[in-house]
């Protein structure tokens, strides 16, 4: 099982990709949404994709706005697009604040994060996937339909 993650955003869209084999992550590409399909089947070639983790925004007391919305529409258009894949969501509450402050910890200005932080925020989704996933099994994660 090789997976990537998402990180949905109007003018870009942050993606991470798992290292087959190694459990670790890395951020792959942040892209904007008319380009993403393109880019998906080249990964899902690549590096034989079969999951893929797409952050749902809620808000911190869990209910869902109208970002979460938008996404979920987007992400259950594009599971039934690729079915082939297995699409499961996952909770991102404050996973780009958290990479916005690592980034900075990092010495990378407000410019530089702009350019990459949507793709290190997918990082963290796809960590937090990663250890579900293989502590509870994919069975416990929400599918996307």
């Amino acid at each position: 099982m090789t997976a990537i993650a998402i990180d949905y955003g109007a003018v870009r869209i942050g993606v991470a990709r798992e290292i087959a084999g190694t459990g670790m992550v890395a951020p792959l590409a942040t892209v904007p949404p008319a380009e993403f399909e393109s880019k998906l089947n080249e990964w899902i070639a690549e590096y034989g994709i079969t999951e893929v983790y797409v952050g749902l925004p809620k808000s911190l007391s869990g209910a869902a706005g109208k970002q979460a919305t938008v996404v979920s529409v987007w992400a259950s258009e594009l599971a039934k697009k690729y079915s082939s894949l297995n699409w499961y969501w996952v909770d991102e509450r404050l996973t780009s604040v958290i990479a916005g402050r690592e980034l900075s910890g990092m010495g990378k200005s407000t410019k530089e994060q702009r350019k990459i932080v949507d793709a290190y925020a997918a990082m963290l989704i796809l960590e937090q996937a990663i250890l579900q996933r293989d502590n509870e099994g994919v069975a416990s994660a929400e599918i996307i339909e």
